[in-house]
C-alpha cells in the first residue's frame, strides 16, 4: 500500500469477553485457511461506507458474529464516548515494506454466556476463546495482544482461580456454544 506522508490509517476493535468456567475468556475469531490464522478480536480497517467508527465496528460485529449477537450487545459499551483505549500501532505492507501509523479505537464490553448460543460465525471463520491469562500465546496475533494490554485497565479484575489447561478454546465447525464444544471434545489450541 502506498500513502502519502503524515497519513493515518483509522481501525476499530471489539473487545468482547465472557465469564466461564470461574475465568474471564476473551472472545476471538480466526480465520480456517489462510497465511495468517491466529486468533483476533473482531476488528475492522477504515470506515467503508459508515459514518463513524461505532458503526463500522458494528457492522463488521454482525458480518462476522451474526447479526442477532450483535444486537444483544448493549448500545452503551459501543459509543463513542465509550473508547476504552486508542493505541497507536503501524501496519506495514508485507509486499513494498511501506508502513502506515494506524490509530485503533478499542471498546470493551462484557457477553452474557447465553448470548454465545446465538452466535452465527461467517463461514470462514472459527470461535476461539481465551483465557486472559494465555493471550500471550504465538497463536494470538501479536497486534491484538497489543490492544489487549491497552484495554485491560478498563476491564473488572478478575477473581483469584486456578490455572486451567484449556486456555485458548476453539468452537467446533457446526457452531456449538464453546463450552458444549469443550465438553464433547472441542480442539484446543494452547
Amino acid at each position: 500500500m502506498i500513502a502519502p506522508a503524515h497519513v493515518v490509517g483509522l481501525a476499530g476493535v471489539a473487545v468482547l469477553w465472557v465469564w466461564q468456567g470461574g475465568q474471564r475468556q476473551l472472545i476471538m475469531v480466526r480465520p480456517k485457511d489462510g497465511a495468517d490464522t491466529r486468533a483476533r478480536f473482531i476488528s475492522c480497517l477504515g470506515l467503508g461506507p459508515h459514518a463513524d467508527m461505532p458503526s463500522a465496528l458494528k457492522a463488521a460485529l454482525a458480518l462476522q458474529l451474526g447479526e442477532t449477537f450483535t444486537r444483544l450487545l448493549p448500545p452503551s459499551r459501543l459509543a463513542p464516548d465509550a473508547v476504552a483505549a486508542a493505541p497507536l500501532l503501524t501496519m506495514t505492507d508485507e509486499d513494498t515494506g511501506g508502513a502506515l501509523p494506524l490509530q485503533t479505537l478499542a471498546w470493551v464490553a462484557e457477553v452474557r454466556p447465553h448470548q454465545l448460543d446465538v452466535l452465527q460465525l461467517a463461514p470462514q471463520l472459527e470461535l476461539v476463546l481465551v483465557a486472559e491469562n494465555a493471550v500471550g500465546s504465538a497463536q494470538i496475533s501479536p497486534t491484538h495482544r497489543h490492544v489487549w494490554q491497552a484495554v485491560q485497565r478498563h476491564v473488572p479484575k478478575a477473581k483469584a482461580t486456578k490455572p486451567r489447561e484449556d486456555s485458548v478454546a476453539l468452537l467446533d465447525d457446526d457452531n456449538r456454544p464453546a463450552e458444549e464444544a469443550l465438553r464433547k471434545g472441542g480442539r484446543i489450541l494452547h
